[in-house]
C-alpha cells in the first residue's frame, strides 16, 4: 500500500510540474541593455534579468566606460549566453532598449 502511495505522489508532482510549467510566461521580447561605468552594478543587474526569464535574447551595450564595466560585461555574456553589441552599433529592430537616456 505505501508504494501505491508513493507512486501516486510521484505521478501528481510530475502532473502538477507540468500544469505549472504550462501556465509560465514564455519570453517574447529582447532586451537590449546600455551601460557606462557601472561596474559596481552591472552584475548584479544582468544576472537578475537573465533570471527574469521574461527576455528571449538579452544584448548589452557599453557605450564607453573608463572603468572595468566593458570587461564585466564581456564575461557574463559567455556565462550567460548575452549579446554583447559594440559601442556604436545600431539594436536590433524591435528591441526593448533599458539604459543610458532611456527608460522602460
Amino acid at each position: 500500500m505505501r508504494a501505491v502511495s508513493v507512486l501516486l505522489a510521484v505521478a501528481v508532482a510530475a502532473l502538477l510540474n507540468r500544469v505549472l510549467s504550462a501556465l509560465r510566461p514564455r519570453p517574447t521580447a529582447d532586451l537590449l541593455v546600455r551601460c557606462r561605468d557601472e561596474a559596481a552594478s552591472i552584475e548584479g543587474k544582468l544576472r537578475r534579468l537573465h533570471q527574469s526569464g521574461r527576455y528571449r535574447t538579452i544584448y548589452v551595450q557599453d557605450v564607453g566606460s573608463r572603468d572595468e564595466t566593458a570587461a564585466i560585461v564581456r564575461r557574463l555574456a559567455r556565462e550567460l549566453d548575452l549579446v554583447p553589441l559594440a559601442p556604436d552599433a545600431d539594436p536590433p529592430s524591435g528591441v526593448a532598449v533599458l539604459g543610458r537616456d532611456t527608460c522602460l
